[in-house]
């Protein structure tokens, strides 16, 4: 069996949920392990809303940690977006969540050198 990982394109950024890294023009971001599975959670469901408690499981499994920590997470993704134009790519639902709606393209990978499908999962705005 060949494993399958998801890798995303938003727009000049490549997402790695399961390396945990932020790409930007081949570039690593300085997006820490938190806030890119927030990044990761969002994505993953773009456009549709994310509650904050499946956020703040995707990003702390396994522990308790106060709501307040969410938005210091969003905010770090905002700003490393801004560098790509996608300051408005993050739509906050106020007590409620959050909502991807930047351009996104999940690419997956067979692990097999040069094998990848794509395919747009979510409109350019």
């Amino acid at each position: 069996m060949v494993a399958v990982a998801k890798l995303f394109e938003i727009g000049g950024f490549r997402l790695d949920p399961g390396s945990g890294v932020l790409m930007h023009d081949g570039r690593p971001t300085a997006l820490g392990a938190r806030a890119v599975a927030v990044l990761a959670a969002l994505v993953e469901r773009a456009n549709e809303y994310v509650a904050k408690a499946q956020l703040l499981e995707a990003a702390w499994p396994d522990a308790v940690v106060e709501e307040g920590n969410l938005p210091v997470q969003v905010a770090a993704i905002r700003r490393v977006l801004a560098q790509g134009g996608g300051e408005r790519w993050i739509e906050t639902l106020p007590r409620r969540g959050y909502r991807f709606v930047g351009p996104v393209t999940e690419l997956r990978t067979t692990g097999e050198p040069g094998r990848a499908a794509s395919g747009r999962i979510c409109p350019k705005r």
